[in-house]
């Protein structure tokens, strides 16, 4: 591969990797607005009357990362909450870090919230208890959440009767569908994200940017293979079968694309604050299979030395 095919190829890779990046951060801040403008919960979120061992146990069940709220004051200002596994969507926080289903006897507060200092950070009274605070709610310090307080307090979540809460997961309209038919569950109003951007244009927005970065990872490994076919012909002419003589040439282009697919990853991170999930992972994979995929097809195609 010459110096200006392997430059394009580079500028490329780095193109559609920062692409990629910043669709992800678009969609976790999308998110995390969307969570900030609905009290906190996602568009699948039910409200329902159930004890909190009951609806950890369906989550459970199910194998559903959620979370259970419990209003306990000043009209929802103040509520339980408990978490099952990690859920898919974040809390907004400008500061601290997200709770996590092993958190007992903390709080996540809103920058309004009044706190107390203590040798060991700040913490929120609460009925004579004191909860040490472990985020801050809200992208930014002014924001509609300012106000809320989260308490994690699993002695405090498990006392309760059965109450109205909210369960809030991916599935759970589909896990508490039969509770939804006989009325006894309902969709949680979705709020601030009836907008028209959130309901019908993100999603749009982020497939196909998603698509179009794969795509150009595709075409890139194919202008990367064009590149590579004479050698690769030159190769089966010596005796190296057709695998063996592309093998060479995948192994550099994967190479060549990991250090830039693993910048546009932390990127994201970086940006967003979120661990690498499963779904970032399997796209980042999906580059690189399309960009292998794009060498070996150019690389092999129609080139009378690679196909005797």
């Amino acid at each position: 591969m010459t110096a200006p095919r392997l430059a394009a190829v580079a500028c490329l890779v780095l193109l559609f990797s920062l692409l990629t990046s910043a669709i992800g951060v678009y969609d976790s801040r999308q998110g995390a607005l969307t969570l900030e403008g609905n009290s906190l919960y996602s568009s699948s979120a039910v409200t329902l009357s159930a004890t909190p061992a009951d609806a950890r146990s369906r989550l459970a069940e199910r194998h559903e990362s959620g979370r259970v709220f419990i209003d306990v004051a000043d009209g929802g200002r103040v509520r339980l909450l408990t978490t099952i596994g990690t859920p898919s969507r974040p809390f907004p926080l400008h500061s601290g870090r997200q709770p996590t289903a092993d958190d007992d006897e903390v709080a996540l507060v809103g920058s309004a919230v009044p706190v107390l200092s203590r040798s060991v950070g700040s913490v929120y009274l609460d009925d004579g208890r004191e909860y040490p605070v472990i985020g801050r709610l809200g992208l930014e310090a002014d924001s509609l959440v300012a106000d809320q307080v989260l308490l994690l307090d699993r002695q405090r979540s498990d006392a309760q009767a059965a109450v109205p809460m909210v369960v809030d997961s991916d599935g759970a309209r589909r896990l508490f569908l039969d509770e939804m038919r006989r009325g006894t569950a309902m969709a949680v109003d979705p709020s601030t994200n009836r907008r028209t951007n959130v309901d019908f244009v993100s999603p749009i927005l982020i497939v196909f940017g998603t698509s179009l970065a794969l795509f150009g990872f595709a075409v890139t490994g194919a202008l990367a293979g064009a590149g590579y076919r004479a050698r690769a012909g030159v190769a089966r002419l010596a005796g190296a079968t057709r695998p063996r003589a592309l093998l060479g040439g995948a192994v550099r282009l994967s190479l060549v694309l990991a250090p830039f697919v693993a910048l546009g990853a932390c990127t994201q991170v970086v940006a967003t604050g979120d661990a690498v999930g499963p779904d970032l992972a399997a796209v980042l994979g999906a580059q690189i299979v399309l960009a292998v995929a794009g060498f070996t097809a150019a690389a092999d195609r129609s080139h009378p030395l690679g196909n005797r």
